[in-house]
Formats: structure tokens, C-alpha cells, sequence
């Protein structure tokens, strides 16, 4: 099983579009929230080298970068 990620780590998103990588490039890792509701889930915050903007995204939604 692959190890959690971690801020700084350089990823990107599993499922989007090639029009979003080459609008975004790829993201590193800014922060890790763990919230527990009725279950514990962690989220990524990841902010894009080329446009700057940050999103979340969940574990199963990123790789690692170059694992395309």
C-alpha cells in the first residue's frame, strides 16, 4: 500500500481533464486536514505551480507527480 501523503509532496489530480494539467500544472501539497464526522477522512490542500490556485481533494483523487 502506497504511504499518506505529505506537505510538500508534488502531485497531481488522478481524474481531470488534459486541459486542466496544462491550465494548472502540477500541485504540491500545503496542508493535510484530518476531520472525523462518523469517520475519520483526511483531505489535501494543493495549490498549482502554473495558476496558483489551491483545491482539495481527497487521498484516492492525487498521485504522486510522474506516476501518470
Amino acid at each position: 500500500m502506497e504511504s499518506a501523503l505529505r506537505v510538500g509532496d508534488l502531485v497531481t489530480p488522478a481524474r481531470v481533464p488534459p486541459a486542466f494539467r496544462e491550465k494548472h500544472g502540477f500541485g504540491v501539497v500545503t496542508k493535510v486536514l484530518t476531520e472525523s464526522l462518523n469517520k475519520k477522512y483526511t483531505t489535501y490542500e494543493v495549490k498549482f505551480v502554473k495558476s496558483l490556485k489551491a483545491f482539495r481533494f481527497s487521498y484516492d483523487a492525487l498521485r504522486h507527480y510522474g506516476q501518470d
